[in-house]
This record gives structure tokens, C-alpha cells and sequence, in this order.
């Protein structure tokens, strides 16, 4: 687009003092035209820095400016940095990852248990046939609940780097794996 605009003064006499200062531009930013475009990615990039820091070293932007348009340029600098950030050759600096909480998460677990809970009991409620139903379904809660019982009644967890026995903390015989489904209630 600036190289377009800057070529887009030889309509002007040959003799204006614009026309002179843009075929001048033209002729030290881009000798060979467009033809960086044709690039990889990369090396396009590169050129258009040097192109950049060209416009900076010699104080063309001035008359750029005024012959390509203030807004143009702004956008062809806004342009070239989103291309560095695109490309991963500049970037904006990393934001922090999230601190995910796990306080959170189990708080929210739990209450998911509880909600299940309360569904399922006051289904047990609506007619004497659904208790043992309800036992069924709150079996696993009852078979966990047991489970950390005796795993704290046994003592301590071990701490980093001790030797852990599977055993102290082995789920006990019958109860469901963590990843198990819930046993679905049926329905009448």
C-alpha cells in the first residue's frame, strides 16, 4: 500500500516537487518493487523491519506521511508488529497461567455429592419400594466414606520420598474404582 501510494504520484508534472520526493522514496525502499512479498514469511518480515528501521535511521516518516497518509503509515507499523507476534518472532509478553484451585474444585465436588445425595433420598421417600434402591445408589458414598475411615484410623499418609505400601490405602474388596459410574436408579 505505500509503495502503491508513493507510485501513485507520477501522475503529477514531472517536474513537482512531490513526485520527485516519492519516485525518490520509492526508489530507496523498494528498488525491486513488491517483490519481498514473495518471501517466506519470515524473511518477508525481516525486509519489512529493515524497511522500517530504514524510515527510522534516515527520518523519512515525515514525508511519508504527508505523501502515503499518517493513518497508512500507522497501520503498516501496526501491521508489521502483529505479523511479528503471528509469526513468533516477537511476542506479547506471556500472561501468568491461571492458579487453578483445587479448594475449589473439591468444594465443588462435594456439594455435587450432596446434591446427589439429597436427589436420591428423597426419591427413597416417595414410596417404601425405593429404599432399597436408594441404598444401592449410596452404596459407593458409604464404601468411600469406610474406606478413608480406616486409611486415617491406620495413621498418617506418607510424606515425599517415603515408602508407601498400596495396601494402607487399597480400596476395600467390592468397592467400585473412582472412575466407576454411579449405578443408575431405575425407574418404575
Amino acid at each position: 500500500m505505500v509503495q502503491r501510494r508513493l507510485v501513485d504520484h507520477e501522475v503529477f508534472a514531472a517536474d513537482d516537487s512531490d513526485r520527485l520526493r516519492s519516485t525518490a522514496l520509492a526508489l530507496r525502499l523498494f528498488p525491486g518493487g513488491l517483490s519481498f512479498t514473495q518471501l517466506k514469511f519470515v524473511e518477508e518480515h525481516a525486509h519489512s523491519e529493515r524497511l522500517l528501521q530504514i524510515i527510522d535511521e534516515e527520518d523519512l516518516r515525515d514525508d511519508l506521511d504527508r505523501l502515503v497518509g499518517e493513518r497508512f503509515m500507522e497501520e503498516l507499523s501496526a501491521a508489521h508488529a502483529d505479523y511479528g507476534v503471528v509469526l513468533g518472532i516477537t511476542s506479547a509478553p506471556k500472561a501468568e497461567p491461571p492458579v487453578v484451585s483445587m479448594l475449589e474444585r473439591l468444594r465443588e465436588l462435594t456439594q455435587a455429592i450432596v446434591d446427589y445425595a439429597l436427589q436420591v433420598l428423597a426419591y427413597s421417600r416417595t414410596h417404601a419400594d425405593h429404599l432399597a434402591l436408594a441404598q444401592r445408589a449410596l452404596e459407593p458414598i458409604d464404601v468411600f466414606r469406610e474406606a478413608a475411615r480406616r486409611a486415617s484410623s491406620n495413621g498418617r499418609r506418607p510424606s515425599d520420598g517415603e515408602a508407601t505400601h498400596d495396601d494402607d490405602y487399597a480400596l476395600p474388596e467390592g468397592a467400585p474404582a473412582p472412575d466407576a459410574p454411579v449405578p443408575a436408579v431405575p425407574e418404575e
